[in-house]
């Protein structure tokens, strides 16, 4: 059943209004990855809510942990592979953790230039065309085997 208008949730006009592309084939509006929604607010474009944003990420399976930061808006996943062991354990803190605590970041989150994107595989391409984001693991101490926060 359609919601009908005079059901629909009203918001109030000064909420952020989210912009949409629209499909060259018909016209019409088309789901746009998060990473290209930008809030316009009293015409202002805001970035998106965690670019430059740092996480913490703590292994399930021994405890480890480390620093990531999103260099760019988009998606990044909850779980990824622990610097330590290995496994696919280690677990987002959901950025619930003070910026100014955290130290110099182990991964960093990225959507590479377009031109780039032929470099990789098919199924990374689709991912990236969603606006997820891709890992790069920095050289730091922080991702030395002997390290233990």
């Amino acid at each position: 059943m359609p919601i009908r208008p005079e059901n629909r949730k009203r918001y109030p006009p000064d909420w952020p209004k989210i912009s949409a592309r629209v499909s060259a084939e018909n016209g019409k509006p088309r789901p746009v990855a998060l990473q290209r929604l930008r809030l316009h607010h009293d015409g202002v474009t805001m970035k998106h809510p965690f670019e430059g944003k740092k996480n913490v990420y703590i292994c399930r399976a021994c405890g480890h942990g480390f620093v990531s930061q999103d260099r760019d808006g988009g998606v990044t996943p909850f779980l990824t592979t622990c610097l330590n062991c290995g496994k696919p354990e280690a677990a987002s803190m959901m950025y619930r953790i003070p910026q100014e605590f955290l130290g110099t970041p182990a991964v960093i989150w990225l959507q590479p230039p377009k031109r780039a994107w032929k470099n990789y595989a098919k199924g990374i391409r689709n991912h990236l065309e969603k606006g997820d984001l891709i890992r790069h693991d920095t050289p730091t101490k922080s991702n030395n085997k002997a390290f233990r926060p």
